[in-house]
């Protein structure tokens, strides 16, 4: 106990304070209601992320009209040889996820202009494990969508805070 009041005395003294919730939102407020239309392409694992980061980490309502639309296009992915072995056989690649994003007003006039998100990762392949590569990537491949369902909402979220100002 003693040592709690000490620590906190000493802390207090220093001018420290804990960050409280500030100015800055997390989610631009009239976006707390959102309908989302992903392309066909948009993968399983992309989808549930980005309803699942716009449902738990924003508190937005998916709405189904009446509400601005978030737009997800051009949803792709792409592999291509970075390395060859000795036997001519690939040996390294690169992965790439790419999907495009804007945002409009329930009345279709543009809040937010299209943009680009682009992911990319390399990984070796080894012919001696094929079925763990093949795993493997798929499960880099999972892990990019992921990444990218947080990346586009934090940019959105960003770019709409910025264009308040």
């Amino acid at each position: 106990m003693l040592v709690v009041t000490a620590i906190t005395i000493s802390l207090t003294a220093c001018g420290f304070q804990l960050r409280g919730k500030g100015e800055t939102e997390l989610w631009p407020s009239r976006l707390k209601q959102l309908q989302l239309r992903l392309d066909s392409s948009a993968g399983d694992v992309f989808q549930e992320a980005l309803r699942d980061s716009l449902i738990n980490s924003y508190q937005v309502e998916i709405a189904n009209a009446s509400a601005p639309v978030l737009i997800v296009t051009g949803v792709s992915r792409e592999r291509r040889v970075l390395s060859l072995s000795a036997t001519g056989k690939a040996s390294e690649y690169l992965i790439r996820f790419r999907a495009n994003f804007r945002v409009l007003d329930k009345n279709g006039n543009e809040l937010l202009a299209l943009r680009s998100l682009q992911l990319q990762r390399d990984f070796s392949f080894g012919a001696a494990n094929i079925l763990a590569k093949e795993a493997e990537e798929q499960r880099i491949y999972d892990e990019m969508q992921e990444e990218a369902a947080r990346q586009l909402l934090r940019r959105v979220a960003t770019l709409m805070r910025e264009k308040k100002s």
